[in-house]
């Protein structure tokens, strides 16, 4: 455990995230103890076409803390999204 707490910490993808050309959603939980909300926020910013959206009452295991807000979330994310496609 403590050699991926360590990796996590010296991840850093400020990089090359700016270069990524597709639609990305950085989902975060208002009541998160574990990433300060400037995390998702400077990462959705460095996004060209990042997307910030906070689920109030979600802890860091978002997914699982608010289930059917994550769903919701992802969910309009991909709807807005998506191309259609005439066959």
């Amino acid at each position: 455990m403590h050699a991926d707490l360590f990796a996590a910490a010296q991840f850093d993808s400020s990089v090359w995230v700016g270069s990524l050309k597709i639609p990305a959603l950085v989902i975060w939980g208002s009541s998160d103890e574990i990433t300060p909300r400037e995390l998702p926020e400077e990462l959705a910013e460095k996004l060209p076409q990042g997307r910030l959206h906070i689920i109030n009452g979600a802890g860091h295991v978002v997914m699982i803390d608010a289930r059917d807000a994550f769903n919701r979330a992802v969910a309009d994310f991909i709807e807005q999204h998506s191309a259609v496609v005439d066959i």
